[in-house]
């Protein structure tokens, strides 16, 4: 919250200057004097002219059977001279501070409870990237967002099925969801015998271990991984970052807020300031549920500590595959620092932690093993083939995987379809109220409402090309996200200080001859009787609210649901299983 509090102090010193500057508003007294000048009662000292300053043409979505008299409107030559060029007319002090308190610091407030990384390495850097991927491309944030709760989803339905071993299927299928939110690179087309090496070893420890665990005997492979899993899980449950009701509470916040600018905006049909403000709270409606989506996800609180252990695991279940029977596995030994010798860590980490949408890619692991999952769980009758050695099937499993990993599921192109129908709407929603409210046309706000949503299809384009982006389009994607969220932070100072409330952007310039070219001097009640603003306003508002309800809906549904898949006891009495044969110094 020192980021808002900082941001309030500033404006609260800069506000009561554009409240002096705008105490009587421009545009209101420049419409008085030309209709002084019109009528006779003052002196036409401005060079006005009639013919060349008063818009004569067709004005777009003037109503004129509501019995309305055609309002008073000037070309763009004329408001430059009678209403001060294109100077703006700041915001009072009311308007402002109604603007800030009622999306900016909300908005800001949002912004904080995102899942931040604070204890990796390099953690400016990734800060820095992640933020720019939510804000900057969100539709690409909540498509692997939505996905991985999702497949969260299917794992906690899945451990249900087999009722004897619903521990160890929670506990291997949790750990299975954490792997799947790291960086797990296929190395693309690279067939060095290295890479081949390191990734055909990496793959076969990591389908060993979760699916050993899984088998209905008490062979000791089997008691091993099963012992190791959960102490992982555990582990990792441990660092799952908490505090979704805080984030609950602020978002409800948000959405009050929403109800407030609806009221606000309904009661003020037609004024400008009040119909861009709604449509800057149509336009960032996808913040809660990004902000819904992002912290109900997995969201370590370490997450190079959960990496490493995820690391050590994976070292521990291939020694326990390649150890013979009547010899004991090699456990894995802290590296020596001090006679530099290394230690028993492995060479083959998964990389770097990039969940919810922090870093362009499909994260494919969790769903690829989960069909296997699906595939190797027999029926009853099929129970005694769970008894083989896993080593028999272990290379064709293996090659399934590796095969699946990189193939996106038919559920994941629907949920990408739902976070850009979702975000398309928000920005379209938008962007109609701001080209629909007179004056009509493709005016400086509809516009970079247009232009943020161009921009943030850069990334999205990569995303639906590239399973795993080549390095190159990382630039790109930073470089637009970048971008993007620098414009959205000045769409919203912009709101805040009134600087759009110009001649060239009231006039609707960038249009076509068919829209726009005029300025509008009427007050609001007259757009609500002769414009019919109701029926755009309302549309918009009803479906700009109504998709964000749904979809943050369907996360805490997800999140009720899937809960006993990271629910963990930290009493020392209902800690994971141990054994003496298994060493853990793996944990420490």
């Amino acid at each position: 919250m020192g980021v808002s509090n900082s941001v309030l102090n500033v404006l609260t010193y800069l506000i009561p200057f554009a409240g002096l500057a705008s105490a009587h508003g421009k545009f209101d007294q420049c419409l008085a004097t030309i209709a002084e000048i019109m009528n006779g009662t003052k002196n036409n000292t401005y060079g006005w002219n009639e013919a060349i300053h008063l818009y004569n043409g067709t004005i777009r979505g003037f109503d004129e059977s509501t019995g309305e008299k055609k309002p008073l409107t000037l070309t763009y030559e004329g408001c430059k001279l009678m209403c001060n060029g294109n100077v703006p007319d700041p915001n009072d002090v009311f308007t402002a501070l109604s603007v800030l308190t009622t999306w900016v610091l909300p908005s800001v407030a949002l912004f904080s409870n995102l899942p931040y990384e604070a204890l990796s390495k390099k953690k400016i850097r990734k800060t820095f990237e992640a933020f720019t991927s939510w804000i900057g491309s969100p539709q690409t944030a909540l498509t692997t967002t939505l996905f991985n709760i999702h497949v969260m989803r299917r794992c906690q339905i899945m451990s249900k099925k087999e009722p004897q071993t619903e521990l160890n299927y929670r506990d291997v299928l949790y750990i299975l969801s954490c792997v799947g939110q790291y960086e797990y690179r296929t190395f693309g087309t690279r067939r060095s015998t290295v890479i081949s090496n390191i990734r055909d070893r990496r793959d076969r420890a990591l389908v060993y271990g979760i699916l050993t665990p899984l088998e209905n005997t008490n062979e000791r492979d089997v008691i091993y991984t099963r012992v190791i899993a959960q102490n992982l899980a555990f582990q990792l449950r441990c660092n799952r970052r908490r505090g979704v009701f805080p984030v609950l509470i602020n978002v409800a916040w948000f959405i009050v807020a929403f109800a407030f600018s609806l009221v606000t905006a309904f009661a003020n049909l037609g004024d400008n300031t009040t119909a861009h403000s709604l449509a800057l709270g149509i336009f960032v409606a996808w913040l809660p549920v990004l902000i819904c989506s992002t912290i109900m996800d997995r969201n370590p609180t370490a997450s190079t500590r959960c990496r490493v252990l995820i690391d050590r695991w994976l070292y521990q279940c291939e020694q326990i595959s390649n150890c013979p029977q009547g010899s004991e596995p090699a456990w894995w030994e802290p590296p020596n620092r001090q006679m530099n010798l290394p230690g028993s860590d492995m060479d083959m980490t998964v990389g770097d932690y990039i969940g919810q949408g922090r870093r362009l890619r499909y994260c494919g692991v969790t769903n690829a093993l989960l069909e296997i999952v699906e595939k190797y769980a027999p029926s009853d009758s099929g129970r005694a083939s769970r008894s083989q050695r896993f080593q028999d099937y272990q290379r064709a499993m293996t090659l399934e995987f590796t095969r699946t990993l990189t193939r996106r599921p038919a559920s994941w192109w629907i949920i990408c379809g739902v976070a850009h129908l979702f975000v398309i709407q928000q920005n379209f929603l938008a962007f109609v109220v701001s080209f629909q409210t007179p004056t009509i046309g493709l005016g400086c706000r509809s516009a970079l409402f247009l232009g943020y949503f161009l921009v943030s299809l850069i990334t999205s384009s990569i995303q639906l090309c590239f399973q795993e982006p080549p390095p190159w389009t990382r630039r790109i994607t930073v470089s637009a996200n970048t971008f993007n969220t620098l414009l959205l932070l000045v769409i919203m100072m912009l709101q805040v200080i009134g600087g759009l409330n110009n001649c060239y952007c009231k006039t609707s310039q960038i249009g076509t001859k068919r829209y726009g070219g005029y300025t509008d001097l009427e007050n609001a009640q007259f757009y609500k009787t002769a414009f019919h603003v109701v029926k755009t306003w309302a549309t918009a508002a009803a479906f700009g609210l109504s998709g964000c309800l749904l979809l943050i809906t369907w996360n805490l549904k997800c999140w009720a649901k899937t809960s006993p898949l990271w629910t963990n006891n930290e009493d020392p009495h209902y800690g994971p299983d141990q054994d003496d044969r298994v060493d853990m110094k793996w944990l420490t």
